[in-house]
């Protein structure tokens, strides 16, 4: 027998959405294939690889993840431990464009050394394809919380896929998926934001590269 329930009560079998437990899946994609941790290992990759056997080519790449990914990121946990942000993935909109102008300054300085110090254009190119994405992300993010991490994920498909060919690419792209899918399942994004980041990650960074060929 049901016993009736009166207008309004809460079933005790449901959660309300915004205190459901993330999905665990969705939570292991984000925080490994966050848009720090793959800006910080993209320019090592490409470097050494364009200078391989030689290892010259990494450290020029180092040099590229320290001011386009080691400082922005160290900006973010400032502002976290500070209390400015509420967390590493800057879950609100409004929180986002400082840190990202930041990083912007922070991506034309580390280009600018790279050319002056007379880097390879590998390197080079691929940090050049960083900032334009990046400017472009930036004044929508001021009115839409457009996905940094689709963009990120999608930026970097484009890159190995490049540079390394077909494997990668067989790897990169269903991994770019699913980090959108992450982030709309963990409530992030919605999944017009996941495909505006994924666009805006791919066609910027594919422009830059058609275009230096």
């Amino acid at each position: 027998m049901t016993i009736p329930r009166p207008p309004g009560a809460r079933q005790p079998d449901r959660m309300p959405p915004a205190t459901r437990p993330a999905p665990l899946w969705a939570r292991a994609v984000s925080e490994i294939l966050s848009p720090a941790h793959l800006v910080m290992a993209l320019p090592l990759a490409i470097g050494w690889h364009a200078t391989w056997p030689e290892f010259s080519g990494a450290l020029w790449g180092l040099v590229a993840s320290l001011f386009c990914g080691a400082v922005p990121y160290a900006v973010i946990l400032a502002g976290v431990r500070a209390g400015r942000l509420t967390d590493k993935h800057i879950a609100r909109r409004d929180q986002r464009v400082r840190p990202l102008v930041l990083a912007l300054g922070s991506v034309v300085a580390g280009l600018g050394a790279l050319l002056l110090l007379g880097a390879i254009p590998a390197v080079v190119v691929l940090v050049l394809g960083m900032l334009v994405a990046l400017a472009v992300i930036v004044p929508i993010t001021a009115f839409w919380k457009i996905s940094l991490h689709a963009a990120v994920a999608a930026g970097t498909a484009i890159v190995l896929t490049f540079t390394f060919g077909g494997l990668a690419a067989a790897l990169a792209w269903p991994l770019t998926v699913l980090v959108a899918a992450a982030r709309v399942a963990l409530g992030a994004h919605t999944v017009a934001q996941v495909i505006a980041g994924g666009l805006v990650g791919s066609l910027v960074p594919l422009g830059v590269y058609l275009l230096a060929l």
